[in-house]
């Protein structure tokens, strides 16, 4: 698994991170500081049957079924889903995430099909 960040001038954001098989072991801190998220998209077409949720922390190096995380979103089996966040929600340390099929804190278990995900943020 691995991400790409990108920063590119926008009104509404100026960091994108895309990653195109999102999974439990997860990513830290992913733009490098404290961020605003505004939107996010989750693809979860290759998993027919199978809710995934994208766990997010403000934290620069969570534990993936230990740390507690600040957001916990999900994505129905062969569903695409856009979340937007109007006034920004504030990471005032970093986001780290990690992908998994169970909602509680405490699920590890990666999606058996790649989940692609993207993260607009100031």
């Amino acid at each position: 698994m691995a991400f790409t960040l990108s920063t590119r001038a926008d009104n509404l954001g100026t960091k994108i991170v895309e990653d195109i098989s999102a999974a439990a072991t997860g990513q830290n801190n992913v733009f490098g500081a404290a961020a605003n998220l505004f939107a996010l998209l989750i693809n979860n077409s290759l998993n027919a049957s199978t809710t995934v949720y994208l766990k997010l922390w403000n934290h620069n190096s969570p534990t993936v079924g230990t740390t507690l995380p600040h957001m916990v979103i999900p994505c129905a089996g062969g569903q695409t889903r856009q979340y937007t966040f109007d006034a920004g929600a504030n990471f005032a340390i970093g986001i780290s995430y990690a992908c998994v099929t169970g909602s509680a804190d405490a699920s590890t278990a990666s999606p058996s099909a790649a989940v692609s995900i993207a993260l607009l943020a100031t």
